[in-house]
């Protein structure tokens, strides 16, 4: 199966998903303070928790990603990998009915590039 997908810009859905977290690594945490010009003991102290020994963003205003302002990333250069792998997660190219389902969220998904589910796998983070 391909899989079309294209960023659509100024939409930002899927940094606004309820109950949803984003887990980032150390190395990330460090990209995310330096581009903020801010010390890691401060991203830690205001924008970092843990979850069953993880590192995860906190949640900014209903609940949504702390670094969402009008719509936009605050960090998109140096956003997490999580952010930069969606909608290609494993559990929404599961199948095609689940990818289909995430257009919901995505209007991204059916535009643009095509992508082979082979190639998505070689290529992002599991």
């Amino acid at each position: 199966m391909q899989y079309k997908f294209e960023c659509v810009s100024g939409c930002s859905n899927c940094c606004q998903v309820n109950d949803g977290f984003v887990f980032l690594s150390e190395d990330e945490a460090e990209k995310i303070a330096k581009y903020l010009e801010t010390g890691i003991a401060e991203l830690y102290k205001w924008f970092i928790k843990q979850i069953d020994n993880r590192l995860c963003l906190v949640d900014g205003e209903s609940e949504h990603c702390i670094f969402i302002e009008d719509n936009r990333c605050l960090i998109y250069p140096v956003r997490p990998q999580q952010c930069r792998d969606y909608p290609f997660w494993p559990e929404i190219i599961s199948s095609p009915e689940r990818w289909d389902r995430e257009k919901i969220i995505c209007p991204g998904i059916g535009a643009g590039k095509e992508y082979r589910k082979e190639d998505i796998n070689n290529t992002i983070t599991k």
